[in-house]
């Protein structure tokens, strides 16, 4: 899966054009001109309140370089800060904001108004609106291990004050530099007491933002400590690491730790004591998935593929069975995006943990290499026109497989997948319905190719997560190939096409609460139903969210895995049921053509041929050039 350096804070979407605000009397109408500059993709700022709710947000996700663009914002009195993001972490170069207002009703306390961010990724100015008295209450110690930690602030002001260490104990420095992805690094301190009793650590840190570094402060006794540092996506901590020191007496202790690959790294340092043995738990098999080069006790935890010969290739996938499986449980299939792993998703998806809740298997094929080298599934994509390998018949015999297998359910088998396994899933859908019930894709697209073709033996229920700015797999679709991957539908068609196909009439919309308000985006669901069937179609349209799996990263007001599950098990059937017997009484899809005859238009008047023989009209949305 690619990985895409995108930080998006606190984002609402900006239209470039000058925004009149309908002020009340009790506001101050106040002019923010925003210079996009060099990089205008990169930039965006926040106006937050004292009660640390965002009343205003700029992103210049969609906006020109080097161009202005004027906002009006309505302010009442009182305090604010303006929070300014770069999500390459490299400052905003050349962008600036200036604020003004005609009431000279601002102050900054500064010698002007503009704002610039001159590196990083994040800084705060603070200012008031007509109230020079304020307070404001976000600006604080945000250090927990500090005498004078805020629970309510979130800007930092250096103001944190530590105890002085017991005469027999050091005062250990730790600082953190975040690197270039803040929210995927994390570490625990541990003494031997709490790392043999895998008690609480010494302190911890789990990072939010990139390019920061953080400090702290904590007073430690004679001894050895292990640092555990860990990556969520596995490829080490990208610049990232974390400084330890003291200074005591003439006693002093300076070392930096890092790791640049895979999930976890070990580091010990010794306080006036030798060296110490460490018993690190792990997989200590090299030929398994997450093999620990650091583990000196092989926990049981070794993950190993199992190997399916099909069409003369061997190829690999990752079973996970739950203890005390019922016999006909679920099935569900979950693919890794392009240049991903099985192991990659099944850790970020943590489907896993999902399937011990409620019962059921879970397939993590793996994808081969493409000429390029990079794993994928065959959908079709442009770049790769003489790559011939079938992933539909391979995931088909193995899914028949491990239902004959492993008794698991004929009926109840599903797909999801990132990125290009939700490309996949779409090709599984059209393909395959007669093996799998529903898919969910996440950032999926369908291709052109695999719509004109998609003639389901049944209506299959579809599920697709998609974030509005998804700068790899477009929200809007790609029509002319722009990106090289191949031309594909936007979302709005495609969730339409299989809404079509399923014969649904009713759509309920609704806002999914804003859970997390610092991941910069939201969620609208779109759910369709009919009374004439149990098939559903949904959207969960996020708002400013980008390529993510929502609740691993990008967007965490849901889990997502728990989302798709719950859509799997709403959609399930009896077992007793085939599922060609539980869509009998409907006809089938068989075409879509205009007044002329002709298929794949862009004339919006469809007629819709049914194999019963019976034909509807309807207005389309659906465009492929």
């Amino acid at each position: 899966m690619k990985k895409i350096l995108l930080i998006i804070i606190l984002i609402i979407p900006f239209l470039s054009v000058k925004m009149i605000a309908q002020c009340n009397d009790n506001q101050f109408e106040i002019l923010c001109s925003t210079f996009s500059g060099e990089w205008a993709e990169e930039i965006s700022w926040s106006i937050i309140n004292n009660e640390g709710n965002t009343i205003f947000s700029f992103s210049g996700f969609e906006t020109e370089n080097n161009t202005e663009y004027n906002d009006i914002v309505c302010l009442e009195s009182g305090c604010y800060v303006f929070e300014a993001n770069d999500s390459y972490g490299d400052g905003w170069n050349e962008a600036y904001v200036d604020i003004s207002s005609e009431e000279n009703s601002i102050d900054f306390n500064q010698n002007n108004s503009t704002i610039e961010l001159e590196s990083g990724s994040i800084s705060y100015t603070l200012f008031n609106v007509n109230d020079s008295n304020c307070v404001f209450y976000g600006l604080g110690c945000t250090d927990e291990n500090a005498n004078n930690y805020s629970d309510i602030a979130f800007i930092d002001n250096n103001s944190c004050v530590y105890d002085d260490c017991e005469e027999n104990m050091y005062q250990l420095q730790i600082e953190t530099y975040t690197g270039n992805w803040g929210e995927e690094m994390s570490w625990e301190i541990h003494d031997t007491n709490s790392w043999e009793t895998q008690g609480t650590p010494l302190t911890s840190f789990t990072g939010t933002i990139s390019q920061q570094t953080i400090t702290t402060q904590i007073c430690i006794e004679n001894g050895c400590y292990l640092i555990e540092g860990i990556d969520t996506f596995g490829d080490g901590w990208n610049q990232g690491s974390v400084t330890v020191s003291f200074n005591k007496n003439g006693d002093t202790f300076s070392e930096t730790f890092s790791f640049n690959e895979g999930y976890y790294g070990y580091f010990d340092f010794e306080v006036a004591q030798k060296s110490c043995e460490w018993e690190i738990p792990g997989c200590t098999n090299q030929d398994a998935y997450n093999y620990n080069e650091f583990a000196t006790i092989d926990d049981g935890s070794c993950i190993l593929a199992d190997f399916f010969d099909f069409d003369k290739i061997e190829r690999e996938f990752i079973l996970y069975m739950p203890e005390n499986l019922e016999e006909n449980a679920p099935l569900v299939f979950v693919l890794h995006g392009y240049t991903g792993s099985a192991i990659d998703i099944m850790n970020y998806s943590s489907m896993n943990t999902i399937a011990d809740e409620n019962g059921f298997a879970v397939c993590y094929p793996q994808g081969i290499e493409d000429n390029f080298g990079n794993t994928f599934f065959n959908v079709g994509y442009a770049f790769q026109e003489n790559e011939t390998v079938n992933d539909v018949g391979f995931i088909v015999s193995l899914a028949e497989y491990l239902q004959s297998t492993y008794s698991l359910s004929t009926t109840n088998t599903f797909a999801t997948g990132m990125s290009n396994g939700g490309d996949m899933s779409y090709m599984l859908a059209c393909q395959a319905s007669n093996t799998f019930r529903a898919i969910a894709p996440v950032a999926g697209a369908i291709f052109e190719d695999i719509y004109n073709s998609c003639n389901p033996v049944n209506p299959i229920p579809v599920f697709e997560t998609h974030g509005t700015n998804d700068d790899v797999t477009l929200f809007e679709g790609d029509p002319d190939n722009n990106d090289g991957w191949g031309v594909y539908l936007d979302i709005p068609s495609t969730i339409d096409y299989f809404v079509n196909q399923n014969n649904l009439t009713t759509m309920n919309v609704e806002n999914l609460p804003d859970i997390n308000d610092n991941d910069g985006s939201t969620i609208e669901s779109y759910i369709y139903s009919s009374t004439e069937t149990t098939n559903e179609v949904w959207l969960y349209k996020v708002i400013n969210g980008g390529h993510d799996w929502p609740g691993a990263y990008g967007n965490m007001d849901v889990n997502i895995s728990e989302e798709i599950w719950k859509f799997f098990s709403l959609m399930s059937l009896s077992n007793a049921i085939h599922t060609n017997e539980s869509v009998q009484n409907f006809p089938k899809l068989i075409k879509t053509i205009d007044l002329l005859g002709r298929q794949n238009t862009q004339n919006r008047l469809q007629l819709y041929i049914y194999d019963d023989g019976s034909v509807e009209k309807k207005i389309s949305s659906i465009v492929i050039k």
